[in-house]
């Protein structure tokens, strides 16, 4: 992908479960710190990924703690909703430039919620098409009797402002990829 002299560009393959992900992103952004624009890619993180790498990254672009998603717990027995937000906080030297985040239908999960609390915390512009639109964190299970696992949302997962993650919509909506980097590469 061709960018001009003064944007960088990382992108993350589906590795945002993978917290040995935190190190080389850090070591990524440190040699980016003279540029005035960076892209972060993340049309390709379908396989999900957990809160400490999300928080990792964020923490690069904040000098103060920021709310960045709020999760909602239906818990049925007892007819009550538990509600919480969790936050960013800063870590090391913090990116200053402008920041732009790629997303699209294979931004799901973790990368949902790294999109998501880029735009919460004001700290980006999320450009692509609409997300894989995922209804919430997931739990893992397993039947007894055969050992065979399954997944299913258990808590409900809501932008800061209290926007259902499946319902929120890139500040700069797009059509399809194509149109999504003919979009980044117009930024200078």
């Amino acid at each position: 992908m061709l960018f001009y002299i003064n944007t960088a560009y990382i992108k993350i393959n589906n590795s945002l479960g993978n917290n040995q992900l935190i190190a080389e992103f850090d070591k990524v952004l440190d040699v980016f710190f003279s540029y005035k624009n960076l892209i972060i890619d993340l049309t390709e993180t379908p396989g999900g990924g957990n809160s400490t790498v999300a928080r990792a990254i964020m923490g690069r672009f904040t000098d103060q703690q920021h709310p960045y998603q709020t999760h909602e717990f239906n818990e049925k027995k007892y007819e009550t909703l538990r509600h919480w937000t969790e936050y960013v906080s800063p870590r090391k030297e913090i990116y200053k430039g402008n920041v732009y985040i790629l997303v699209g239908r294979w931004t799901g999960s973790m990368g949902e919620g790294i999109a998501i609390g880029f735009d919460g915390m004001k700290k980006a512009r999320i450009i692509g098409t609409r997300m894989a639109g995922l209804l919430g964190a997931i739990s893992n299970f397993q039947m007894a009797e055969t050992k065979i696992g399954f997944q299913f949302p258990t808590e409900r997962l809501y932008h800061i402002d209290g926007t259902p993650w499946e319902s929120f919509t890139p500040g700069i909506l797009t059509q399809n990829m194509e149109e999504t980097f003919q979009r980044a590469r117009e930024i200078k």
